[in-house]
């Protein structure tokens, strides 16, 4: 009986560490997956000037008409 117990004992915390990644993977990666990409989305469908600034951005107008900066891709 006792083998039983401590092979459940592992199990669980093997259960809850796999739980503890699986709600850090989606609170805290998953939000700076996706905003990443969103960004270069955004900036792949700019329309962006040629003037590099000091820090290597460019200044970019969306379809909307709103500006914001972009990495300069070459």
């Amino acid at each position: 009986m006792r083998e039983a117990t401590g092979e459940l004992n592992i199990t669980l915390v093997i259960v809850t560490l796999v739980g503890a990644l699986v709600v850090f993977f989606y609170a805290v990666i998953w939000p700076l997956l996706d905003k990443e990409q969103t960004y270069q989305m955004k900036c792949s469908r700019a329309t962006c000037k040629t003037d590099i600034d000091a820090d290597g951005m460019v200044s970019c107008e969306d379809e909307d008409g709103t500006t914001f900066k972009c990495k300069y891709k070459g």
